[in-house]
Order: structure tokens, then C-alpha cells, then sequence
């Protein structure tokens, strides 16, 4: 749907509404821009970030990462274990306990 022209001889009420119209879209497009400048920064900062990252810093943290994990692992076993125990002293049966390395 196409607007009217505006001329001199549409009344004052017609120009003024024009004019908020032609205001609000102007706003609307400031609001995009901001928008899409605020995307394209954190791209710029996603990449900078990315970039600093070299293969062996991956890889230490790849380890770091692992170590942690097994370390983790070790500690929730130990902790099963420890409850196997108490449970077994309690029923007087340790047959279905692993010994504790």
C-alpha cells in the first residue's frame, strides 16, 4: 500500500501525521544500526578472543581439562568405596566390596 504524496495543500492534520510516521521509521532504523553494530562488535571480539588461542593452549587446556575429570572420577570412587565399606562393616559382609587400591 503506497502513501500519499505530501504537498502544500494537505491539511496540517495529514503533514503532522506524515511527519511522525517519516519520525517513528527514522527511530526504528537508528534501533537496527545500533543493533547490528552491537552484533558486529561481538563478532570482532568473539574472533579477537579465538584468535589468541594458539594449538598448544588448547592443548594444555585439553589436558588441564583431563586431569581434572580423572581426578574427579578418582574422588567419586573413593567416596563409593568408603560407603561400600561402612555398609558391608555394618551388615558384617564385605564379600561384595573391591578391595581399595
Amino acid at each position: 500500500m503506497s502513501k500519499p504524496e505530501i504537498t502544500v495543500k494537505n491539511s496540517k492534520g495529514e503533514i503532522l501525521e506524515a511527519y511522525e510516521e517519516a519520525l517513528q521509521a527514522l527511530e526504528e532504523a537508528k534501533k537496527q544500526n545500533k543493533q547490528e553494530v552491537k552484533r558486529e562488535q561481538e563478532k570482532q571480539s568473539i574472533v579477537a578472543s579465538a584468535s589468541q588461542n594458539t594449538a598448544n593452549s588448547i592443548v594444555q587446556k585439553l589436558a588441564n581439562l583431563k586431569l581434572e575429570i580423572v581426578q574427579s572420577l578418582e574422588t567419586v570412587e573413593n567416596s563409593l568405596l568408603s560407603e561400600c565399606y561402612v555398609s558391608s562393616n555394618m551388615m558384617h559382609n564385605s564379600s561384595f566390596c573391591p578391595t581399595i587400591s
